[in-house]
């Protein structure tokens, strides 16, 4: 408002500003999203081109004349830049490079042989007890060394799970299954099998109490054990769509059975079909099979210890998550009914394929 008053008032007469340099003070007053403090400064500097005296431009804009004056000072000398504020040096650092670099080095090679003996996780808090136990400082946060540690983007809180495998073909087989994912073959259906063994029919001893504005979803903690079931189940990376079956056993009749089924259910001219290395995916009977198949079938096996190349993996994540956690089921039958319930709305309603996006190495 301010800025419109300015450049539309007869009394205004710019005196010793230029026309771009009352423009540009303009702009920073009308401009929405305009810093207020330099808004502020702006409206000093017009205010005073205009022949208002400090102590009127004081009174107008609700602050002092040491103020009025320190702008008007501040732009004479440095010109329109003299707006924002001046670098500032800022509290002098307590600890200096050598003092990071040892918090660094301890959160990377923890101290359990020497100063932690049987300890087997590393916090900040230990990390400033060492480096006091040291005395390579006096003392030290445990928020510093925090700081410090985020500033190189450890978390020593946090831990990620990982099996390697043995597998000595294990790049060759991988490359084989990504390639696959980037580059299916057009006459081939890539399908990924796997089973989801021992899913437990939990019953909660008591409802559970929806969540309400201001409080959580509450869910009984005891539960009652009601047997277990198998999924088996079979993901089509080109479309998304699953096929399970929920079996009581895991043997290999009974894979072989679902993969009969899986087969005339989207009977395709060929599929390659990936699978782990379970005993029943190698068993006798089931290589039999694939060879009355004249290569119309083919096993892609992932390498030992590699089960997150398979894709159905990612699939029984989202089964877990939005359909097995904190449900209550009074027997098996009604556990199985639900798995087959959330397969037949996934694939009408959220089937989709997975973006794959790991090259391999």
């Amino acid at each position: 408002m301010l800025g419109n008053i300015i450049s539309h008032h007869p009394l205004f007469t710019l005196t010793s500003f230029d026309r771009e340099t009352k423009n540009d003070f303009i702009t920073l007053l009308r401009y929405q999203k305009t810093e207020k403090r330099l808004a502020f400064r702006a409206s000093i500097l017009l205010l005073n081109q205009y022949h208002m005296s400090k102590h009127e431009i004081a009174a107008l804009l609700g602050t002092t004349n040491k103020t009025v004056t320190k702008w008007i000072n501040r732009v004479e000398d440095f010109g329109t830049a003299g707006l924002t504020d001046l670098h500032r040096s800022g509290h002098p650092r307590i600890f200096n490079v050598d003092i990071q670099t040892k918090v660094i080095y301890l959160a990377t090679n923890p101290p359990f042989e020497e100063k932690l003996k049987g300890f087997s996780t590393i916090s900040s808090e230990l990390i400033s007890w060492v480096m006091a136990k040291n005395q390579w400082v006096d003392s030290i946060s445990r928020e510093t060394v925090r700081k410090m540690l985020r500033s190189e983007r450890l978390r020593v809180h946090r831990v990620k799970y990982w099996k390697t495998s043995n597998d000595p073909n294990f790049l060759e087989k991988m490359r084989v299954i990504v390639d696959l994912y980037l580059n299916p073959p057009p006459e081939a259906l890539i399908i990924c099998v796997d089973e989801m063994p021992t899913l437990q029919a939990l019953e909660r001893i008591e409802h559970q109490w929806e969540a309400i504005p201001g409080k959580l979803r509450r869910i009984e903690f005891e539960y009652k054990r009601h047997g277990t079931t198998n999924l088996f189940a079979a993901f089509n990376t080109q479309e998304g769509q699953v096929y399970g079956e929920t079996k009581m056993n895991k043997k290999h009749p009974d894979f072989l059975t679902f993969m009969k089924n899986v087969d005339a259910h989207w009977n395709y001219p060929k599929m390659k079909v990936i699978v782990d290395n379970y005993k029943t995916h190698n068993h006798h009977l089931v290589k039999e099979w694939i060879a009355e198949q004249n290569e119309r079938i083919e096993f892609v096996f992932t390498p030992y210890h590699g089960s997150w190349l398979n894709q159905i993996e990612i699939w029984f994540g989202i089964l877990r998550r939005y359909c097995l956690k904190h449900s209550s089921f009074k027997d098996v039958h009604e556990l199985n009914e639900k798995i087959l319930d959330f397969i037949a709305t996934w694939n009408k309603n959220f089937a989709h394929p997975f973006k794959w996006k790991f090259k391999g190495w």
